[in-house]
């Protein structure tokens, strides 16, 4: 299936969507840390990641922005593990590019949901990307 990252400072929050995620059958690599999964994703590439709003080592909205403005990262979808009880927090992680959000805590039905709907567009868009190439290089190959 996919490979995820979950970077969340609750160790509950990451190991529940851990092993509900790896049930589901994806390979997921969990956290605490923005600057670990900064690194952690130049080593591996990840196809989704989920963040938490409030991280040990700087803010999850830092995080997002830093994820989508890395050229490395900027396609890989992002979900926000937002508090339930902050009514704004999820038009601002709109607003800085995340594909979706989550309420913490996260029901299972909604993670499964959101994460297949995210890693399904994703793959849909590489897809469209790849084929847009194909197409570039036989219109180049014609021509020549």
């Amino acid at each position: 299936m996919a490979n995820i990252l979950v970077v969340d400072r609750d160790a509950g929050t990451r190991d529940g969507l851990q092993r509900l995620l790896a049930r589901a059958g994806h390979d997921v690599v969990t956290t605490p840390f923005g600057r670990v999964a900064l690194r952690l994703d130049s080593n591996t590439p990840f196809e989704l990641v989920l963040i938490g709003r409030k991280l040990p080592d700087m803010d999850g909205f830092r995080l997002l922005r830093q994820y989508v403005e890395r050229p490395l990262t900027a396609s890989v979808p992002v979900i926000m593990l937002l508090p339930a009880d902050t009514a704004e927090d999820p038009s601002m992680a709109n607003a800085l590019g995340a594909w979706d959000t989550l309420q913490c805590p996260p029901v299972a039905v909604e993670v499964l949901y959101k994460v297949g709907r995210a890693i399904d567009e994703s793959a849909d868009n590489w897809q469209e990307w790849a084929e847009g190439i194909s197409e570039e290089a036989e219109t180049r190959d014609d021509n020549s």
